[in-house]
C-alpha cells in the first residue's frame, strides 16, 4: 500500500473540526491529503506534525502517511538522533571506561 502525503492547503470549510485537537480549522495553517474516494482530509499542519511523531497513519482514514512531506530534514535527523541518543551515550560510557581501565593497566574483562 503505497503511503499518503499531506500537503498545505487552503479548500476546506474553516468551521470544519481537526480530527486531532477538536478544534475548527479557522486561522490556522491546514494541511490536507486526497483520499481515493475524493475526500480530503483537512488537520491543523502543527497536530498532525506532532501525531506522526507517534501514528505513522493520517487520523482521519488511517492509511499510511509519508512524513517527508511534513518535516524537514533537519527535523527528522533530530528526532532520529533523539530517539537513539541514550544508546549512543551508553556506548561511549561503556568504550570510556574500557580505555580507562587499558590505560591503568587492568587486564580484567568487563561483560
Amino acid at each position: 500500500m503505497s503511503a499518503v502525503s499531506f500537503k498545505i492547503t487552503t479548500l476546506y470549510n474553516p468551521t470544519e473540526i481537526c480530527p486531532i485537537c477538536l478544534f475548527p480549522l479557522e486561522n490556522a495553517e491546514v494541511v490536507a491529503h486526497d483520499d481515493p474516494d475524493g475526500k480530503k482530509h483537512p488537520i491543523h499542519k502543527t497536530c498532525v506534525r506532532e501525531w506522526l511523531k507517534v501514528h505513522p497513519i493520517c487520523p482521519s482514514c488511517k492509511k499510511n502517511v509519508n512524513t517527508k512531506s511534513l518535516f524537514s530534514w533537519k527535523e527528522r535527523t533530530l528526532q532520529i538522533i533523539k530517539e537513539d541518543l541514550p544508546y549512543v551515550l551508553a556506548t561511549i560510557a561503556a568504550v570510556a571506561v574500557i580505555i580507562a581501565r587499558e590505560r591503568s593497566g587492568d587486564k580484567t574483562i568487563i561483560y
